[in-house]
């Protein structure tokens, strides 16, 4: 569930951007108690991950939305 898109395409590993993203994750499981993009399945959480959608729930600060976003930018 940490793993960012680039991974799970097969792409060569470059570094920073990609730890970026898992951390991205980490925050966001962090502030709200679970995964963005939970699913039933791997191969579901898998589709999740490479659309790059995720919910943020209200009482995310804008601050943290921003910082959300920058993390999971490519």
């Amino acid at each position: 569930p940490y793993a960012a898109p680039e991974v799970l395409l097969g792409q060569d590993y470059h570094g920073p951007g990609i730890d970026i993203w898992s951390v991205g994750v980490i925050l966001y499981e962090t502030v709200t108690g679970k995964l963005p993009f939970e699913a039933e399945d791997l191969k579901e959480q898998r589709k999740k991950i490479l659309k790059g959608k995720y919910c943020v729930p209200p009482f995310i600060t804008c601050e943290l939305k921003k910082i959300l976003k920058k993390m999971s930018d490519p």
